[in-house]
This record gives C-alpha cells, structure tokens and sequence, in this order.
C-alpha cells in the first residue's frame, strides 16, 4: 500500500522556518504594544511567540490549510495563551477588519507573494487603514536587487512566460510559505534541507526559474523520500519589489520609513545585505 498522501501545509511549515533572529526581531519592535496583526500568518510561527510575551495577536491568513493548521496548533497551548489568539482567513490587499492595531507585522518575503506593485500598495493601503495613531507596519523581504540587476546568460536562464506558472494560491498567503529563493535565480534542482514529516525521512530540491522582466522568480520543490522516490512536489511565485520601489509605494500609501536595516541584529542596509528590514510610520 503506498503511503498517505504528506500534508501540503505541514510541509511547508516543516520547511520554511523563517530567518534566523526574525522572531526577536518582532518581539522586539512591538515593545510597547498592545494589539498586533500579523499579515500572511500562516501556521502561527510568529504569532503565537507574540502571544507568549503577553501580546493580543490576530493573524490573517489566505491559505485556509495554512491557518487550520494554526488553528491546531493553538488548541494545543495553554487557555491563557489561546484567549489573546485570533486567527481570520482573507487577502491582505483587500482586508477589512473593523477595528485598528498597534502595529502591523508582514514578516518573511510576504510582500512579494501580492502580485506586484498593484498588489503591494492595495496591502500598504488597507495597512495603513489598520493602523492606530503612532503606530507602525514593520516588514522583511530578502533583496533582489543585485542579481535583478544581472543581465540574463540566455533564454532558458531568464525564463519566459510559457515556462513560468503560477503558484498554489492555497498554499500563497503565509509567513511559511514565503521561503525565499537561492539568491542565484538559475539555481537547478539543487538539495535545499532534509526533514522528518509525519513520521517520514524527505530530501528536498529546489529548482528556480526567473523572469527578469516581470520581476519573478519561480521556485520548485521536491520532496524524495528515503528511497528517492517523489512524494511531494510544490511551487511558491514570488513577485519581488526592488527596494526603492517598496519604499516609493509606503509613501504612497501615506507611510514615513522610520528604520531599515540589513538583518535583525540592526546591521546597516548597504550595497552587500541580502535582507531589508524595515520599519515605517504613518504621515502624521
């Protein structure tokens, strides 16, 4: 009998952790807080360390695998930690929750799983909505600026619309679903991490494709079970902003930049960082 099919969402969950320090990173600048949305919240990874330091915390979330497994989770916690959890399904870019927050987190390259620039001004748009008097939209992304700015080796390297196809829009929306790609975008099928899931040994491949001028990469995973055989394969589409582009869209939205950095050990964003992490305020 071949065994059960894996869970598409525990499967990314397993996978995409996040970036080292990110989690003290948002503790960190909701000091002083009291209420905390959470944009692309998938299984809970941040929010509910949020919750343990005694913040009220909702997560919103498009994958609706993504937030019951959060769900499940959460039922597993002590009641305490469980009353300051809230977790909604919907689309960030058009999200209307009737009531303001003290800061807005959009953590681990959430930015770039919105479509583009449309896509990213309607989220600062309706962030901003969201926003109480004084309080703040802290994001991270990785960059991609520099090899954006290679010029692509052939066709097969750049890619092409026929080669490029869209991603699981169930799987789209979380903060563990945003795994960023090989920062060389012509990385092919290359072993990426090892993990145990359900019980089972996988290997898995990462294969990128990159359309420079749509400003997307394409990123593949495959997951081989201890015989090498296949028994999962997903597809994360991230539609990535240079960053002056980010931060002339949060103007646009009616955002100040209140801090940048190149990581969360406040390291200076320069020509050689590999992530943006920023902080922004509304216009007052």
């Amino acid at each position: 009998m071949p065994p059960a099919p894996l869970d598409p969402a525990l499967l990314y969950s397993q996978l995409h952790r996040g970036n080292p320090g990110d989690v003290a990173h948002y503790v960190d600048v909701c000091a002083g807080a009291t209420s905390v949305l959470e944009l692309g919240s998938g299984a809970g990874r941040i929010a509910m360390a949020l919750a343990a330091c005694g913040l009220e915390v909702t997560g919103l979330e498009l994958s609706e695998s993504l937030a019951a497994l959060a769900r499940s989770r959460t039922q597993r916690e002590p009641a305490e930690l469980q009353r300051r959890l809230t977790w909604c399904s919907g689309d960030m870019r058009h999200m209307d929750l009737r009531r303001t927050f003290d800061r807005i987190l959009l953590p681990y390259n959430g930015l770039y799983c919105l479509g583009g620039m449309r896509g990213a001004l309607a989220c600062f748009e309706r962030a901003a909505e969201h926003l109480n008097p004084g309080g703040e939209l802290w994001l991270d992304v990785y960059v991609a600026d520099a090899f954006h700015d290679e010029a692509p080796l052939d066709d097969e390297l750049a890619g092409g619309d026929d080669e490029l196809a869209g991603g699981d829009d169930e799987l789209a929306g979380g903060d563990d679903a945003h795994a960023p790609p090989d920062p060389n975008p012509d990385a092919q099928d290359e072993p990426v991490a090892e993990l145990e899931v359900a019980g089972r040994l996988l290997r898995v491949f990462e294969d990128s494709r990159w359309s420079r001028d749509e400003q997307r990469l394409v990123v593949s995973y495959r997951f081989l079970d201890e015989h090498g055989r296949e028994a999962a394969r997903q597809e994360v589409v991230h539609d990535y902003l240079l960053i002056p582009e980010i931060v002339l869209l949060l103007d646009e939205a009616g955002f100040e930049v209140v801090r940048c950095n190149g990581g969360f050990a406040g390291e200076p964003y320069d020509d050689d960082a590999e992530l943006f992490v920023l902080g922004a305020r509304r216009h007052s």
